[in-house]
């Protein structure tokens, strides 16, 4: 991070692959992945647990 001044890097506003796109399109694109994305940090026991039962199969 020190080699490159003016670059912030977290979460879905992370540089991919090079693009320069917005947030909201990273966020589609991982959704597109089939990764789910919790916009609020409230939202991650509930993908947490979608997850689990998903691979348990129900």
């Amino acid at each position: 991070m020190d080699e490159m001044p003016g670059m912030r890097f977290g979460h879905a506003g992370t540089i991919v692959e090079g693009k320069d796109d917005t947030t909201a399109d990273k966020i589609e694109r991982m959704r597109a992945a089939g990764i789910a994305v919790a916009e609020r940090i409230e939202e991650i026991p509930a993908l947490i647990k979608e997850r689990i039962l998903a691979t348990r199969g129900h």
